[in-house]
């Protein structure tokens, strides 16, 4: 049988019942497919039976007891069952069992919502970052739909995103997208399937033993740097990692080295310090900044201890002197971090020394010894940076946080108010270093904040960036009083509001002669002598009036939460004056004030409702 001639004679058909069956007579399609079923209802009954029914269907009407649909719905019978006999109900090939990897994601959410992430996920343009970052910390990519999506997003056009989705997105669905992630990586691929094999090393547990090591050995140069780099999870590939290591490319080197430095035996930390003593310091310096082990440190600390007496011995030959600052310069950097009685012993030698090594200032050989005495409580690491600001105040920063918390609040103010006076060889350096020493305050007492602030007007949320200050209680704890006499003579006004406190008349004179001379535009001058007053325990009607005042006066910066919560609270009176200010400002700190008249209409309202 034909079985083409009868698919087209049901797509007919199916044409028919959607056109309607008054349209089949005539049916010039059906004309044509007559004399086809005519001769072969010569040879088979079925196809004659056919052909009578498709003559019925487009003869007409006239004198016909049948209807055309009821004709047409007579072929449609019989042709499917001659087609139902045609076909096979069973599927061809060899049974198997559906592969399936069980997952915790959900399918919940409308496509709706997902489909603006998608968008992000597979197009480009502007934009799509934040996107994708405000998807993530609502939880949408625990929506099973998003994750074929995520995973080709490793491959985003757009660096930040592709790095997004790498180290934080897909590591977050955990183990459970593994055989996912497995599916779609092929070891001789390129970069893309180095990040895939990254975020699968990530998440993965013994199960990608196996892809790891075959990766190592077989996969394209990027994938082995990868795979080589997560073999440490495996201490059974140690020896594989040695002969890594030894690898003529330079990345594949690398890794091994830092391969070994995470599984941390013996022999490893000797074949890593061996090569970086020798010949392969470059590939081996990411291992050796890594690496905790105590005798590794020790042998560095010795090494640096040679190489910096050999430095003062050929200090008069370039070309070796070149050479000898370039090894001091690894040694030192790797070093860097890492804590041991030799080392500390080391640096304070050095200081002590100071005079004997300065001709190897180019090596910025004390900042590595300021930034470790730093975080060292004793006595003598502080006196110790105490001598070496003195000999450069370039090192003043290092020797005041480490003074900070080691000292009593009299020992300290003693230490940095009176010192900062006093230079028996330059007069002039007192100014500098009192300036010094105010800035250095100021990044303990004062903390720049910044975001996205919720306000009740307008579009809900402000930028804003401001400095808050460190609370009342700590200045009483950890600062001697007599700070604020001080900041007072270097008319520092930030520093007089931050230390300011109730009774203390020269402090409130210096902040109200500030009131009464406001600078012209200061984007906190506002919140920072409204925290001062604060401080100095005025009252609430000095604070309104002076943040009318400056309203009034000055192009008043109102981004800051604190400014913006006592312009809420300015009492009814104060009314009249904010609308005449209105014509000096534009948004958002127009919305602020036109925010602030409402509400006091609605007090007003309420007051008169009351009163009645």
């Amino acid at each position: 049988m034909s079985t083409a001639l009868l698919q087209e004679l049901h797509q007919e058909v199916r044409r028919l019942y959607i056109a309607g069956s008054d349209l089949a007579q005539g049916d010039f399609r059906l004309k044509r497919l007559l004399p086809q079923f005519e001769q072969l209802g010569e040879r088979a009954p079925v196809f004659k039976k056919l052909a009578e029914g498709i003559a019925a269907v487009i003869a007409p009407e006239a004198q016909e007891t049948r209807t055309s649909a009821e004709k047409l719905q007579d072929l449609s019978l019989l042709l499917s069952s001659v087609l139902r006999t045609l076909g096979t109900t069973s599927a061809e090939g060899e049974l198997t069992d559906v592969k399936s990897h069980p997952t915790s994601l959900t399918t919940k959410l409308s496509f709706r919502k997902l489909a603006v992430v998608v968008e992000a996920l597979s197009t480009k343009g502007y934009g799509r970052y934040s996107t994708i970052e405000e998807a993530f910390e609502k939880g949408m990519f625990e929506d099973l739909r998003l994750l074929p999506y995520a995973i080709a997003a490793l491959d985003d056009h757009y660096d930040p995103i592709a790095r997004m989705i790498e180290r934080r997105i897909l590591p977050s669905y955990d183990s459970q997208i593994v055989p996912y992630l497995l599916s779609a990586f092929d070891p001789s691929g390129g970069k893309l399937h180095a990040k895939t094999l990254d975020v699968i090393a990530q998440i993965g547990g013994v199960e990608i033993e196996e892809c790891l090591f075959h990766a190592a050995q077989f996969g394209s140069n990027e994938v082995r740097e990868v795979a080589i780099d997560h073999l440490w999870r495996f201490e059974q590939y140690e020896s594989e990692l040695l002969s890594f290591s030894k690898d003529r490319r330079w990345g594949i080197r690398r890794a091994a080295y830092c391969a070994l430095a995470r599984i941390g035996s013996k022999s490893a930390v000797a074949w890593i310090y061996e090569a970086f003593s020798g010949s392969d310091t470059d590939a081996a310096s990411g291992a050796i900044y890594t690496c905790e082990d105590s005798e590794l440190i020790d042998w560095l600390v010795q090494d640096l201890e040679r190489a910096l007496k050999q430095a003062i011995e050929i200090i008069e030959d370039k070309k070796l002197q070149e050479s000898s600052h370039k090894k001091i310069k690894y040694l030192l950097n790797a070093l860097v971090g890492k804590r041991s009685d030799s080392l500390y012993n080391l640096y304070v030698f050095l200081i002590s020394n100071y005079m004997s090594y300065k001709s190897l200032n180019e090596l910025d050989l004390y900042y590595y010894a300021a930034r470790y005495l730093v975080e060292c409580n004793t006595e003598v690491a502080m006196n110790k940076l105490k001598e070496l600001e003195e000999h450069d105040t370039r090192y003043m920063s290092y020797a005041f946080r480490n003074a900070l918390h080691q000292l009593t609040p009299s020992q300290f103010y003693e230490r940095y108010a009176i010192w900062s006076e006093i230079d028996l060889k330059v007069k002039k350096n007192v100014k500098r270093r009192q300036n010094e020493v105010v800035e250095l305050i100021k990044e303990v007492v004062l903390k720049n904040e910044y975001g996205d602030f919720i306000v009740p007007w307008g579009k809900k949320e402000l930028y804003m960036n401001f400095n808050s200050m460190l609370p009342t209680d700590k200045i009483v704890q950890e600062w001697d009083e007599r700070w604020l006499d001080w900041v007072i003579e270097q008319k520092e006004f930030t520093l007089v509001c931050v230390f300011a406190r109730p009774g203390h008349l020269a402090a409130r004179q210096f902040l109200l002669d500030k009131l009464a001379n406001p600078p012209k535009q200061s984007e906190d001058f506002a919140g920072t002598l409204l925290r001062g007053l604060r401080r100095l325990g005025e009252s609430d009607e000095l604070l309104q009036e002076a943040l009318v005042k400056l309203i009034e006066t000055t192009k008043c910066d109102l981004h800051d939460p604190y400014v913006l919560e006592q312009l809420y609270q300015l009492p009814v009176t104060y009314h009249d004056r904010l609308v005449a200010v209105l014509p000096n400002y534009r948004r958002p700190i127009l919305d602020a004030l036109l925010y602030t008249l409402d509400q006091m209409q609605t007090v007003a309202g309420a007051e008169k409702f009351a009163s009645q």
